[in-house]
C-alpha cells in the first residue's frame, strides 16, 4: 500500500479556471482517491460546474505543499498548485468527474476502491486539475484532493 497525501487550495471560480491540481513526477503515478469541493465564502443560490480532467502540461499557478496523511512518511513526489494565472493544458474530451452544484452546497467524492481511483500517469507535467467550466457567480471556492503514491 501507497503513501497517501492531502492537498488542498482555494480561488475564484469562473469559466474554464483551474482550482486545484496534482502534479506527476516522472518517478511516480498518483492515485487521487478523494476529493471535496465547497464554496468558503458567504454562499447563495448560484450553479457551478466543476470537472476532473487529465492534464498533459502543467500552467502557472501558486505551489502548494502536500500534507502526508501519516505524520511518519517522507515528502510527497507529486506537486499540486492552486489558483492558475496560465491556465493548464488539458487533454480534449477527458473528463473524469463532472459535478453540478449549489454555492450552498458541499460536495464530497471518494473512490470506491483501488480501480476507481483517478490516475495520473508517470510523466513530468501530466496532472489532474479540478476545473470551474461555468459559474454564475464568482465565490471563494475550496478544494481538498486526497493521492496516494
Amino acid at each position: 500500500m501507497g503513501k497517501t497525501y492531502a492537498t488542498e487550495g482555494s480561488g475564484t471560480p469562473g469559466t474554464n479556471k483551474t482550482m486545484l491540481t496534482v502534479i506527476a513526477a516522472a518517478t511516480v503515478r498518483p492515485k487521487v482517491k478523494y476529493i471535496c469541493i465547497g464554496a468558503g465564502g458567504t454562499p447563495a443560490d448560484q450553479a457551478g460546474v466543476f470537472v476532473a480532467r487529465r492534464i498533459t502540461a502543467d500552467g502557472t499557478g501558486t505551489s502548494v505543499t502536500p500534507t502526508p496523511l501519516d505524520p511518519a512518511d517522507v515528502a510527497a513526489l507529486a506537486t499540486s498548485k492552486e489558483n492558475y494565472s496560465a491556465e493548464p493544458t488539458y487533454a480534449s474530451n477527458a473528463a473524469l468527474l463532472v459535478v453540478g452544484m449549489n454555492q450552498r452546497n458541499t460536495f464530497q467524492w471518494w473512490a470506491i476502491d483501488d480501480e476507481g481511483a483517478l490516475v495520473v500517469a508517470a510523466t513530468a507535467g501530466a496532472g489532474l486539475g479540478i476545473k470551474s467550466e461555468s459559474h454564475t457567480a464568482t465565490p471563494t471556492t475550496d478544494v481538498t484532493m486526497h493521492w496516494q503514491e
